[in-house]
């Protein structure tokens, strides 16, 4: 039977497919002898039998059961939840209060700063006005305007 024949196609026909599969799988299957594969099944179970089983496979088991299940739902009350619930409430608390010091005491760094800032900036501003007097009332209007200019350009000085 080929499965080419009646349609020329190059791939075969899907049901063909399907059946080389299925008579690959028995092949292997006939190659086992049933004496082997109950060795087979034996040997596994021997391995499972003797590998050492965990507590906590144990635990899990015992806790997935019914009867533990039913006396763990007797045993939790209102009164878990509520101090679990305050309990977490309290660490909120904590790690908001914290925070809004590490805030506050930036904020303060950086006004105190600023107003350092400020204070330098009106020392600056005064000796510039003088300056500009002393050095304008020399020159005429012209080059005292021009001076004006070139000092308004300088970044971060404002004349109020």
């Amino acid at each position: 039977m080929n499965p080419n024949s009646v349609l020329k196609v190059k791939q075969p026909r899907r049901k063909y497919k399907q059946m080389l599969k299925m008579k690959t799988k028995e092949r292997r299957r006939s190659k086992i002898s049933p004496d082997c594969r109950n060795l087979r099944c034996k040997s596994n179970k021997k391995i499972q039998s003797q590998t050492p089983r965990k507590d906590s496979d144990t635990e899990h088991e015992m806790a997935m059961s019914p009867k533990s299940f039913s006396d763990a739902q007797t045993q939790v009350t209102d009164e878990d939840f509520l101090t679990q619930f305050n309990g977490r409430l309290r660490s909120i608390k904590k790690n908001a209060e914290t925070q809004w010091e590490d805030i506050h005491l930036k904020h303060q760094h950086k006004s105190r700063e600023f107003d350092t800032l400020k204070k330098e900036t009106n020392i600056f501003q005064k000796i510039l006005k003088k300056y500009l007097c002393v050095l304008t009332h020399s020159y005429s209007m012209k080059m005292k305007i021009e001076i004006k200019k070139r000092v308004l350009q300088i970044p971060h000085l404002h004349f109020y």
